[in-house]
């Protein structure tokens, strides 16, 4: 699966907050953010750094890792001169 990370970043976002029943204003609040900026991650239309995707996830009470969900590798695979996760031996 080579999909781009911020839309799914962005609908895992969306989709956990409508589980729990908030609005975009109260989990902005318990992120220490503006609501437009909540706004702006839940549409994909900025691509949080990794300081405030942990403070998204403590807002939603859950980890990144399960925002990121759905993204299993870089959009452009991995990088040339290294291995794939995948090709490394495991002890």
């Amino acid at each position: 699966m080579n999909r781009d990370p911020l839309p799914v970043f962005a609908a895992n976002v969306r989709a956990r907050r409508n589980a729990l029943g908030l609005t975009q204003e109260i989990v902005a609040d318990r992120a220490q953010m503006e609501a437009s900026y909540w706004s702006r991650v839940e549409r994909g239309a900025i691509e949080p750094g990794v300081r405030m995707v942990t403070r998204i996830a403590h807002a939603l009470e859950t980890t990144p890792a399960r925002l990121l969900a759905g993204v299993e590798q870089p959009i452009d695979g991995p990088a040339p001169d290294r291995p794939s996760v995948n090709d490394r031996a495991v002890p």
